[in-house]
């Protein structure tokens, strides 16, 4: 938009200008709806195959630290192990899935 000799451009221009220059430089692709809903149903999936008990006690004892509440070193090493044994179990269960997918397109 033109005020007398200046250009003006709107804000909300200038930051999807600037998310596009970060995505391009990141090489990251842009997100869109479409990725953000594909990206949640891939969560989904992922928990769904955590065991259910001991996601429960990770979210509790996580919930309880953003809470501002203080974790024993009790409850501090059993919530490091949880996330240990999670992150491997979410790695299994991902890595399977992509070996599928491979051995499918073969």
């Amino acid at each position: 938009m033109r005020v007398g000799r200046r250009v003006l451009v709107r804000r909300e221009d200038v930051w999807v200008h600037v998310d596009r220059l970060a995505a391009a430089r990141t090489g990251e692709p842009r997100r869109t709806p479409a990725s953000d809903e594909a990206a949640a149903r891939q969560h989904e999936w992922v928990l769904a195959g955590l065991p259910a008990d001991e996601v429960a006690r990770y979210e509790e004892l996580n919930d309880k630290m953003d809470a501002g509440q203080h974790l024993t070193q009790a409850e501090q090493a059993e919530m490091a192990a949880l996330a240990d044994k999670l992150t491997r179990a979410a790695t299994r269960r991902v890595a399977s899935r992509v070996h599928a997918a491979r051995t499918t397109r073969s």
